[in-house]
């Protein structure tokens, strides 16, 4: 498995083989550049949906979607969004939920679900 990022306008490699395949991603949310965030969350998407990473990784991928739409977590310099989004937050929880995601059960019911 190998996902393609986009840092500073260069293109980075991140094996799924590394110790923390979203280390990576991480960096970029922390650089707050609205293209890296961009590009992060376009990976994270990845992560998330590829059926061949591992249950707990695409799991991880899906909170930090999740977060990056959920009211209480939403930091604009962290998230690709322009506000915070609910609904969004409750789509990714659920899905951090079934590959079994701590904290996912906890933020779903914090949001009423």
């Amino acid at each position: 498995l190998e996902y393609t990022l986009i840092r500073f306008g260069q293109t980075a490699k991140s094996a799924a083989d590394a110790l923390d395949p979203l280390a990576e991603i991480t960096d970029l949310i922390n650089s707050g550049t609205e293209d890296n965030l961009n590009a992060a969350f376009g990976a994270l998407m990845n992560v998330a949906r590829d059926e061949a990473a591992d249950v707990a990784l695409r799991g991880r991928a899906s909170m930090m979607i999740a977060q990056m739409y959920d009211p209480e977590t939403y930091d604009a310099a962290r998230s690709p969004f322009a506000g915070a989004n609910a609904r969004a937050a409750i789509r990714f929880y659920m899905e951090a939920r079934d590959h079994g995601a701590d904290g996912a059960e906890t933020a779903l019911a914090r949001l009423g679900e």
